[in-house]
């Protein structure tokens, strides 16, 4: 197959700005439950390619004094968290934080966001379509009052206590 010279070169970009993007070294999200109660935390992240949607999922446990990544990204990155401490029958009290701003990349807010009981993940949805739950009794909306805005491949370490 032979290319002309003006789709060779679109060619070549493409190819190249893609090596570029996968060639970014990633970044890591991690918390620390430095806690003495098992954790559960959910997620709405955001997902920006060429387009940007948003992409939720829960609930992953964290054990007291563990600490684990919870997503590995590229470039600017924002996401907002709930946090659940399990007590000793396994029902979940939503951690509640001050408002205002907490560090450099985050602070406290108050948003809505669909979740299930069970273990779930919703991809590639508008920010406007995670605060609608999808038919059916297994889905409710569910208090998020932590937000990230995290620069850059920057690494980032929540510690919970």
């Amino acid at each position: 197959m032979i290319f002309s010279a003006p789709s060779a070169r679109c060619l070549f970009a493409t190819v190249f700005v893609f090596f570029l993007w996968t060639g970014q070294s990633q970044a890591r999200f991690t918390i620390c439950n430095q806690s003495d109660s098992t954790i559960v935390v959910a997620g709405v992240e955001e997902k920006e390619l060429l387009i940007t949607n948003w992409t939720s999922g829960g609930w992953f446990e964290f054990k007291p004094n563990e600490c684990d990544d919870l997503i590995w990204y590229r470039g600017p990155h924002r996401i907002y968290l709930t946090i659940r401490r399990l007590g000793q029958n396994g029902e979940g009290r939503l951690m509640l934080h001050e408002p205002g701003k907490r560090s450099t990349n985050q602070r406290t807010v108050e948003e809505f966001f669909c979740v299930s009981e069970q273990p779930f993940n919703r991809n590639n949805l508008s920010l406007s379509e995670h605060r609608k739950c999808p038919e059916g009794s297994r889905w409710f909306l569910h208090l998020f009052n932590l937000y990230f805005d995290i620069p850059g491949n920057t690494n980032f370490t929540l510690n919970v206590e």
